[in-house]
């Protein structure tokens, strides 16, 4: 279960900047990396809108009866390392136009097409990595993406410890 992470001074500088960032989640990690990366798509599944908690669906401002695409991916390196998990969230009557092609990362095509007016900060937070093993902390963060058709996406990341560390070298 995540809990909120308030205070990053103790973190490093790069996780900070990581967090703290209000742009291009994927073009952060590839200058970090200095590796371009791909989307691996996991599962991708239609739900409706009582599948997600009321404070989210009222975020995500879903009208009534609409329903949701869940899509649950990684981002990897070039070497295949998973360097973040992430959920998406996105309104089922737009996914055609939302959702990339191939292995092309989300907010690239977003971007690229012209569909995202900015993006909007949830919260950050520590987890477990990878998801429910309990093995060992990892970061994350989640945000809003504001489209321009009025929509918006919901997008929660996991980073890979070994590569967006937790604690200062």
């Amino acid at each position: 279960m995540p809990v909120p992470l308030g205070d990053l001074t103790d973190l490093p500088a790069t996780t900070r900047m990581l967090l703290a960032a209000d742009g291009s989640t994927t073009a952060l990690l590839e200058a970090l990396l200095r590796a371009p990366l791909t989307a691996v798509i996991d599962r991708q599944e239609t739900h409706t809108a009582n599948s997600v908690p009321v404070p989210l669906r009222e975020k995500l401002r879903t009208a009534r009866g609409g329903g949701y695409v869940h899509r649950h991916s990684r981002l990897v390196t070039p070497s295949n390392q998973v360097v973040s998990i992430n959920l998406v969230l996105l309104p089922r009557q737009e996914a055609d136009a939302l959702l990339p092609p191939g292995q092309r990362p989300l907010g690239r095509h977003l971007t690229g097409n012209r569909l995202s007016a900015g993006r909007e900060a949830l919260g950050r937070f520590t987890a477990h990595w990878p998801p429910r093993s309990g093995l060992e902390r990892c970061v994350g963060k989640d945000y809003l993406i504001h489209l321009r058709s009025g929509a918006r996406i919901y997008v929660r990341e996991l980073f890979n410890p070994g590569l967006v560390p937790t604690t200062p070298n």
